[in-house]
């Protein structure tokens, strides 16, 4: 009797600590994927790549912008436009979800790449 009863308990806690580790593990799993998409998610463009904004404008006046390297950058659902100096839109990666005009306000934070070699 007291045989059957530890071998009992024997089976319980292992199968406790299988169970356990297996719980743990998807938690760790899931917690990752979840972290990692909140990356994807919030995270913005490097300054590196930002930068590479201005060499599309070299590109527009050779007419060669890659609308594939602009989602790169941007991002899937986004969309840009390049203002000449007067803030007159020369050119919009997708001409349906874009404004002609801004407002002096909405100007402000716009961010100028006045440094194009």
């Amino acid at each position: 009797m007291k045989k059957n009863k530890s071998r009992f308990y024997t089976i319980l806690v292992r199968n406790y600590i299988f169970f356990t580790g297996i719980i743990v593990i998807s938690i760790i799993c899931i917690l990752k994927g979840v972290n990692y998409e909140i990356k994807n998610i919030v995270s913005e463009p490097m300054v590196k790549e930002l930068v590479d904004y201005a060499s599309l404008i070299r590109d527009k006046e050779s007419g060669k912008i890659n609308k594939s390297r602009i989602k790169k950058l941007a991002g899937k659902d986004s969309f840009i436009q390049i203002l000449d100096k007067d803030n007159k839109v020369i050119y919009e990666s997708d001409p349906n979800k874009v404004n002609k005009k801004f407002t002096d306000e909405e100007l402000k934070y716009i961010h100028t790449l006045s440094h194009v070699q």
